[in-house]
């Protein structure tokens, strides 16, 4: 492995809870050539490790590939990957609505090399939609966006912020308190929106002035974000403003 990435992972271990995982670390000290994911997922609500998550890239066809399991800590790699590649990352487990990520290797290896998807616990999901339309339509997904803005050396949720497609129409806010709210037209202190009811499949997405994805897909030749949506899916975005 690189020098410079080896020391970046390193510092970036020193954040994590000690002795509850063990694969970030065991791949930190093996020998592994082209690009990586490095992942913690917890569940939204109460913020915890979750453990024997199935995380699977997804190929051309949708498929699930290159498969492994979250461990103890939450902790799970993905490696041996094309140098500075495009990835959507599948993840799943009992109680909580599958996951997308959008990941770019590039960013995740040169950037915050370590990736922290948040997955919604399927209860949270049911109460969160309620306050903006009583059913999913069976078949569809959301598209979950959090947008941040520079807070000193840290990042904080950016208001005021506007999401759009043609394709999709107006996404949903959510208020202070972090909870859907049907009459916002743009983010509040958290930052956070979400599209409802998706058809399965691709999307272009205009993105707010001065803000970019963190980890998702490369802008296309328009300008806007390429983001792939499957049914009965939460694909989740983590877009910075500056």
């Amino acid at each position: 492995m690189n020098t410079r990435y080896a020391l970046m992972l390193t510092a970036a271990l020193s954040g994590l809870a000690s002795g509850c995982g063990e694969a970030i670390e065991d791949f930190i000290n093996s020998e592994h050539q082209g690009d990586f994911i490095l992942g913690k997922v917890r569940g939204i609500a109460f913020n915890i490790a979750l453990r024997d998550v199935d995380v699977c890239l997804l190929d051309d066809q949708d498929q699930r590939t290159g498969c492994t399991q979250s461990d103890a800590g939450g902790e799970f790699v993905l490696h041996s990957l094309a140098m500075q590649s495009q990835h959507r990352v599948h993840m799943a487990t009992s109680g909580y609505w599958p996951l997308i990520g959008m990941i770019n290797t590039k960013r995740s290896v040169e950037g915050q090399p370590i990736w922290e998807p948040a997955m919604l616990d399927n209860f949270v999901v049911d109460l969160q939609a309620r306050r903006v339309d009583e059913t999913f339509t069976e078949g569809t997904g959301l598209l979950y966006f959090e947008l941040q803005e520079p807070d000193g050396d840290e990042w904080k949720g950016a208001a005021d912020r506007q999401l759009s497609s043609e394709k999709l129409g107006e996404p949903y806010y959510f208020n202070d308190s972090n909870w859907l709210e049907k009459g916002r037209k743009s983010t509040a202190s958290k930052g956070s929106a979400i599209f409802v009811n998706v058809q399965p499949g691709w999307y272009p997405i205009k993105l707010p002035p001065g803000c970019m994805p963190h980890w998702g897909f490369d802008l296309n030749e328009q300008g806007l974000l390429p983001t792939y949506v499957a049914a009965g899916t939460v694909t989740e975005l983590n877009i910075r403003c500056r």
